[in-house]
């Protein structure tokens, strides 16, 4: 790499510890705070180059962070089945929630409209 400056974002993700959980966030004014808690995970890793580079805890400290909040829905297969017969249809973030960086949401979005226009041809249930 040269001098210039490159623009990375990245993310962390692990499963749900519920709400005593050290990353639990409900106050809207955390979104912009560095939870203390991942600091100390990230400090754990003990990434290996070029990684450890990119992800350093210092330099966390100083960038903008965003606490993604991402609500999942807890519904079975068999639940949105049922809900389907009925004529429900969920889609995108009702059913299954994306993160907000990379257009990934958008992404899976385009995905299950294409996925939901096409089901009624073929008459499975999705």
């Amino acid at each position: 790499m040269g001098n210039e400056e490159i623009d990375l974002d990245w993310r962390y993700s692990r499963a749900q510890q519920g709400e005593k959980g050290p990353l639990w966030m409900t106050d809207q004014s955390g979104i912009i705070k560095v939870p203390q808690h991942l600091l100390k995970k990230i400090r754990a890793k003990d990434l290996a180059p070029p990684f450890s580079a990119l992800v350093d805890v210092d330099a966390i400290k100083k960038d903008k962070v965003h606490n993604c909040l991402i609500w999942a829905v807890q519904a079975t297969r068999g639940d949105l089945d049922e809900a389907a017969q009925t004529g429900v249809v969920f889609v995108v973030d009702a059913v299954h929630a994306m993160p907000i960086f990379g257009g990934e949401g958008g992404n899976h979005a385009i995905l299950d409209g294409v996925e939901l226009a096409v089901s009624p041809v073929d008459g499975k249930v999705e």
